[in-house]
């Protein structure tokens, strides 16, 4: 069962948008400078460059509970003040919800065999990866930053990867 990529999430695309057409104008209406204008730039950058991790993470997780037909995880805001914001700790997040999805997924289908739970879930948690892997690339190069963020992002793409590895290896 394949799966679409989704569409971009509101800040990614939100983003993408301020990236796409910076205001050249101050707050008083006067044409800023190009220092300023590049300034603007470097700031939109810096906190795109913060936040692919956590884009990379909804990539990931709304197309593996769309796919399922599963509901989507509650994100509290609050809840994700003070996080580790590194490719170790957004690999974490994930399988973490990869577990709590998985549960969710058994409990609706009670009449699959615990191997076929498994098999279906990993299945379509892989594709969810690379889905979420090619999604976030493709924001962080149309923004300018994959130079930067590559080696994180394909960091935590790994880390989940070995994740599922082990995963599908434990007895059912």
């Amino acid at each position: 069962m394949p799966i679409s990529p989704v569409s971009l999430t509101l800040a990614g695309h939100a983003a993408g948008q301020q990236h796409a057409h910076p205001d050249k104008h101050d707050k008083h209406g006067r044409q800023q400078s190009p220092a300023a204008q590049a300034g603007g730039d470097a700031d939109i950058r810096f906190n795109a460059h913060r936040q692919f991790l956590e884009l990379f993470h909804h990539a990931v997780m709304d197309p593996l509970s769309c796919a399922l037909d599963l509901p989507l995880l509650d994100k509290d805001p609050l809840a994700q003040l003070g996080q580790e914001s590194g490719p170790a700790a957004t690999a974490e997040r994930i399988v973490r919800d990869f577990y709590r999805l998985y549960t969710l997924y058994r409990q609706q289908h009670p009449s699959q065999s615990p191997m076929q739970q498994r098999f279906i879930f990993l299945a379509v948690a892989r594709q969810s990866l690379d889905c979420g892997f090619n999604e976030a690339h493709q924001m962080l190069e149309t923004l300018g930053l994959l130079h930067q963020a590559y080696h994180e992002l394909v960091s935590a793409k790994e880390q989940v990867a070995v994740s599922l590895i082990a995963f599908g290896q434990t007895s059912v």
